[in-house]
This record gives C-alpha cells, sequence and structure tokens, in this order.
C-alpha cells in the first residue's frame, strides 16, 4: 500500500486519520505543522500528502506549493472545516489533487484516497 503523511495542528484529527488509512493497509506518519511535514517528506518521501489549511507557520497553502515545486510526483489532498464555493476555489488554485471538507466520514476519505493513488 501507499505510504502517506497527514499534517493537521488538531492532534485528535491526525489520530483519526491515521487509524482509518493504517487499517486500510496504509503506512502513516504525522506532522503537526508545514515545516515539520516538509522535513519528514524528505526523509521518506510520502506517496499523498494529507494536509489541513489553517494551521500555525508554514500553512497547508504553502505546503502545497513547495510540494508541487520539489516533489512533483507526490499527490495533495486538502482537508478543511472551511467550506464554502471561495474555499473551494482557493484550494483548487493550489493544484490540490482532491478537496475533502471536514467534517467527513470514514468512506469519503477512503473513498479519497484510493481516488488519488494507483
Amino acid at each position: 500500500m501507499a505510504k502517506i503523511l497527514i499534517v493537521d495542528d488538531e492532534e485528535t484529527i491526525r489520530e483519526v486519520i491515521k487509524k482509518i488509512l493504517e487499517q486500510a493497509g496504509h503506512e502513516v506518519i504525522e506532522a503537526s505543522e508545514g515545516e515539520e511535514a516538509l522535513r519528514l517528506q524528505a526523509e521518506c518521501e510520502a506517496d499523498l500528502i494529507i494536509t489541513d489549511i489553517v494551521m500555525p507557520g508554514l500553512n497547508g497553502s504553502e505546503l502545497i506549493r513547495r510540494v508541487r515545486r520539489e516533489y512533483p510526483k507526490t499527490r495533495t489532498m486538502v482537508i478543511s472545516g472551511f467550506g464554502g464555493e471561495s474555499y473551494a476555489i482557493g484550494a483548487s488554485e493550489l493544484r490540490a489533487d482532491k478537496i475533502l471538507e471536514k467534517p467527513f466520514n470514514l468512506l469519503e476519505l477512503l473513498k479519497a484516497v484510493e481516488d488519488l493513488l494507483p
């Protein structure tokens, strides 16, 4: 299965997503903010990065921009509690491969991951 990096400043969100993805057979690593995510990505390149947008320090928008530039084969998924059309347009301008709005359920998450991975 795939190696997936989860980036969210909310520990509970990371733990829930990690548990779901590990049960599906994926290897999961976690970061609480963007700079940590970039360090982990440099050490053990993930196939997919799932990131929140609004985080302290290096936010999800800048993280995606840098991943696109430095790791063009890595897929990206944005998760965020800030919904609405303007948010979706902003995330799509980042060229995220997928946008998943919180709250989402287990099946939505697994389907989104499945859609992004070979």
